[in-house]
């Protein structure tokens, strides 16, 4: 039941775009480029790679903490104007006699 949430909050609003670069960019390109021999003997390679694993870590430990502020934001928001909106009406029933 915990679990749902943290889900929803990170296959929205783009967010599932990043997952999608956090699979390829974190796994698959590095994989790909090590499987071959040159890939491996080459300084600069292994560079770019680390450099693309290192970034990419980058994105995934933000990955884990943004969506939760938006929707804590949205949340906050909502309330916001539900509450505008509860007082609003109070007052105009208040009003009429």
């Amino acid at each position: 039941k915990e679990e749902v949430p943290y889900y929803i909050a990170r296959s929205q609003h783009g967010w599932q775009y990043v997952a999608f670069a956090l699979a390829g960019l974190q796994f698959v390109v590095p994989f790909m480029v090590l499987l071959t021999r040159d890939g491996k003997r080459d300084a600069g390679n292994l560079m770019i790679v680390a450099g693309i694993v290192l970034a990419m870590r980058i994105v995934d430990y933000y990955w884990l903490i943004a969506p939760v502020r938006r929707i804590a934001r949205i949340v906050d928001e909502r309330s916001r104007s539900r509450a505008f909106a509860h007082g609003v009406l109070q007052r105009r029933l208040a009003v009429q006699p």
